[in-house]
């Protein structure tokens, strides 16, 4: 599934019922855009606790890419662009 925020995927979760999401594509985070020392102080709103990368503790998995742009601020600090490439 595609969803454009990350925090969707709560909504998944608990509203799923039938559909059978084994892995949910998203973004909209940019992966924090600006890092200070591992912490972003500024996050989307809609990003929740997903910032970048791999969630799979719980299903369905989710991945979050950085992105190639910014947001609102046209600025990255400590977090590198992405381009993600799937087999």
């Amino acid at each position: 599934m595609l969803s454009h925020s990350p925090e969707y995927r709560d909504h998944i979760i608990k509203e799923k019922g039938a559909f059978n999401i084994d892995v949910i594509l998203s973004g909209h985070t940019h992966g924090g855009q600006i890092i200070f020392f591992g912490i972003a102080p500024i996050t989307p709103e809609g990003s929740k606790s997903y910032l970048k990368s791999w969630y799979t503790k719980k299903n369905p998995k989710l991945y979050v890419s950085k992105g190639i742009k910014t947001s609102k601020i046209p600025i990255r600090f400590g977090v590198r662009a992405e381009i993600v490439e799937t087999d």
